[in-house]
């Protein structure tokens, strides 16, 4: 949300993916607000075409909430990141901080630690591989949903596994976001942005 405004058209409205990239987010995350009336959608050579302006409004309104968010003290957002690549964990830890938003970021190679890190301090979100050694990724999930201290974090899965892989060993629980690798840092981005949000509004109510 610190980049500069990007550079518009004179036609006054665009594509679903140059809305996305002027944005910073996924062509479905645009249609999703799109869907909700944050973007203003338009008729064009008889295609539907997002207005500029609402895009404009809707970075100055992004960027301005950033901001509030970044310098409120709040609590930072707890993240648990339990990978085994040690390449994927440098690449979390370099992107978390390029962002730069308020997280404490710790990071766990194994399931066996990271359920006695989450028993004793439960992070706000849990991303999670399922490819892991010793406990695999399923078994964590088994053990996480016995567990009160679990209860309440929001869990991710970015995995190399296919969705009938998934399938064979059992599925997940509805509530799990479950992303393939590559690992989809943009997406990551945006849901950290609103979960800080998130975090910030419930802890200062009247701030917002």
């Amino acid at each position: 949300m610190r980049e500069s405004m990007p550079r518009f058209s004179k036609k006054g409205y665009l594509t679903s993916q140059e809305a996305a990239r002027a944005l910073g987010v996924s062509l479905r995350t645009v249609q999703l607000w799109v869907e909700d009336g944050s973007l203003d959608v338009t008729k064009s050579d008889g295609s539907r075409r997002i207005t500029q302006e609402s895009v404009i409004q809707l970075l100055s309104k992004r960027k301005v909430e950033f901001d509030k968010l970044v310098s409120a003290p709040n609590r930072k957002l707890r993240v648990m990141v339990v990978e085994d690549e040690q390449v994927q964990v440098m690449m979390y830890q370099l992107r978390f901080e390029k962002w730069g938003l308020p997280v404490e970021l710790d990071t766990v190679n194994d399931a066996f630690e990271a359920i006695t890190r989450i028993s004793n301090r439960a992070p706000d979100v849990l991303i999670m591989d399922l490819n892991l050694p010793g406990m695999d990724g399923f078994q964590m999930m088994k053990t996480l949903t016995n567990m009160q201290a679990a209860s309440a974090m929001k869990i991710v899965v970015v995995t190399s596994l296919t969705k009938e892989d998934i399938a064979a060993e059992g599925g997940l629980p509805e509530t799990v976001n479950v992303f393939y690798k590559p690992v989809p840092f943009h997406i990551l981005e945006t849901m950290m942005k609103d979960l800080v949000a998130g975090l910030a509004q419930s802890e200062n109510p009247g701030k917002h």
